[in-house]
């Protein structure tokens, strides 16, 4: 396995405030998606989704084991954030309000498998094929909130929508209450699976076999198409913010572009390539590369 380029970027171009994060094991690869907070409650002085990507990472590193199943695996960092809820004395009350759940998604590989495993709404492309796990849920209230924006766009200054998100507030009250939808049965068209501790997200995560793929890139959404580099996923997530900062067109989401913020979300971007033992050698000069803007 050898790492080619990866690139970690909040949205505040601050990287404490970060919720992305990116792990580089021996046995996985991961990009994890911790959830913008939709409550009121906060544990530690992190964010919940901070504090989310934190655990989800801290598990594939030090609990989970190398020859689990995807299965196994979900179960294990599902453990990790309910243990959280125990330590924290909170358990009762998230399992009644889930919005003030910790929550994350995640795209991880597992080397010891040959498989791709996606929990939650991150992306990866597998020798320039992506698969994504979209929420249904999320597409619609991205186009509520769309329409939103062009009715208020309609009766006042376009320029103020920069600074406040009004599309984002009108359906604040829809994106606390979908969290009801989180793990919950497969058979409501909204539900949608994520790490939360509570439930198990697997009748919505996605397994793809890789045995014969030799390049992988996996991200977060905060990447609205993913491209086999890093500098063209760039690029293009360049040119939707200065077409579309609102994300109310070209690729609608349920936030947009502020002004203290470099993009619409933050962003996680791992590229890396399986060799086998006789092709690593030509590939012994290869050093992965890292950024990490602050």
């Amino acid at each position: 396995m050898q790492i080619i380029e990866q690139f970690l970027q909040g949205k505040k171009n601050n990287p404490l405030l970060c919720e992305n994060e990116i792990v580089v094991t021996g046995s996985f690869v991961a990009v994890i998606d911790g959830s913008t907070s939709k409550g009121t409650e906060r544990y530690t002085e992190k964010t919940t989704g901070r504090t989310a990507a934190d655990i989800v990472a801290s598990a594939l590193r030090t609990r989970v084991s190398a020859d689990s199943d995807m299965a196994s695996a979900v179960a294990c960092i599902s453990d990790a954030i309910r243990s959280c809820y125990l330590q924290l004395g909170v358990l009762p009350m998230v399992e009644r309000c889930p919005e003030n759940r910790i929550t994350a998604s995640a795209v991880i590989y597992s080397r010891h498998r040959q498989e791709v495993w996606m929990i939650g709404d991150c992306k990866c492309l597998l020798d320039g094929v992506a698969y994504t796990n979209p929420k249904r849920i999320d597409e619609v209230l991205a186009e509520v909130r769309a329409l939103y924006h062009r009715l208020v766009a309609e009766a006042s200054d376009t320029s103020s929508l920069s600074s406040v998100d009004y599309g984002r507030e009108y359906i604040l009250p829809l994106l606390r209450k979908q969290c009801r939808l989180q793990n919950a049965p497969v058979e409501n068209e909204y539900a949608y699976g994520v790490f939360d501790g509570i439930g198990s997200p697997l009748p919505f995560c996605k397994l793809i076999p890789v045995h014969d793929v030799s390049e992988l890139v996996l991200a977060s959404d905060g990447y609205p198409e993913l491209f086999p580099t890093l500098a063209k996923s760039e690029a293009f997530l360049t040119d939707v913010l200065e077409t579309d900062p609102m994300m109310i067109s070209r690729f609608k989401s349920t936030k947009g572009l502020m002004q203290d913020q470099c993009s619409f979300d933050d962003r996680a971007y791992i590229r890396f390539s399986c060799l086998s033992a006789k092709d690593s050698s030509s590939h012994e000069k290869e050093r992965p590369v890292f950024n990490r803007k602050s």
